[in-house]
């Protein structure tokens, strides 16, 4: 029988359905399968308000008619459709979720929870016949450093706010890269690169640094998208990987999501 998640009664995780808790972090699993990951300082959560995000995409695309063409569409979980799901835990290893997105089609959640974040991964349990469906994991941050419209434009300006902030990126076909916060993500570079992991350090983010990372660095590759319209990554990113694609071939194993 399908229901909602059972909810934590542990004090300030309320609203989550599991919680792991290491020195320095805490993640939280939502009601509809997504993550928060919280820094911890001194027990207590440091960007209570902008937790970093992760969470499983799973696209639809109809079978066009003759003369059509259809277009992916994002399915939203239906948080009444998890099957038998687990009792809430505040102390908690691994977990996996079953439910299902609007439409009705099956998917499963793995979370392995490590000593400084967790690791994702899921998969589409159905073999729909009307549609093709694909599944990306997606990971947010939000704005690490506020920089205006008009200081934007100024790399120095830029320079001088954000000194210290820096991405480190590892690619499967290029040496790592490291890419300053007022220096532009080469997006197209990155995806001939292949990216393996990303390595953040902000001082927003305190002394440690924040990783993603590919469970098989053998298979699949990260996406980094940045929010400032320069391209550069002190307004936040997004960070994806695709699962599988539309035929059902795997292409990655997930995400590894780490503070330390």
């Amino acid at each position: 029988m399908a229901e909602r998640l059972p909810l934590l009664k542990t004090k300030n995780w309320t609203s989550y359905h599991a919680v792991s808790k290491g020195i320095h972090h805490a993640v939280g699993i939502g009601v509809d399968g997504s993550v928060d990951l919280y820094f911890l300082k001194r027990g207590k959560k440091d960007n209570i308000s902008w937790p970093v995000e992760m969470r499983v995409r799973i696209e639809r695309k109809a079978k066009p008619a003759k003369g059509k063409i259809t277009k992916w569409v994002n399915k939203k979980v239906r948080k009444d459709s998890f099957v038998l799901p687990p009792k809430a835990s505040d102390d908690i290893e691994e977990l996996t979720l079953i439910g299902e997105v609007t439409g009705g089609t099956k998917f499963q959640l793995d979370f392995k929870f490590t000593k400084a974040g967790v690791l994702l991964s899921g998969k589409i349990l159905d073999e729909p016949t009307d549609a093709d469906y694909r599944i990306i994991l997606e990971s947010d941050i939000e704005k690490l450093s506020t920089i205006s419209t008009a200081d934007s434009k100024d790399v120095k300006k830029v320079k001088s706010k954000t000194r210290g902030d820096e991405l480190n990126i590892s690619t499967r076909n290029e040496k790592e890269l490291r890419v300053k916060f007022y220096e532009v993500v080469d997006v197209k570079l990155l995806e001939k690169a292949q990216v393996t992991a990303v390595e953040l350090k902000a001082k927003k983010i305190g002394r440690k640094k924040l990783s993603w990372s590919l469970a098989n660095k053998k298979m699949g590759q990260l996406n980094i998208e940045c929010k400032a319209d320069n391209g550069m990554p002190y307004a936040g990113f997004t960070i994806t990987t695709m699962l599988y694609d539309e035929s059902g071939k795997q292409l990655g194993e997930g995400i590894l999501l780490e503070y330390k």
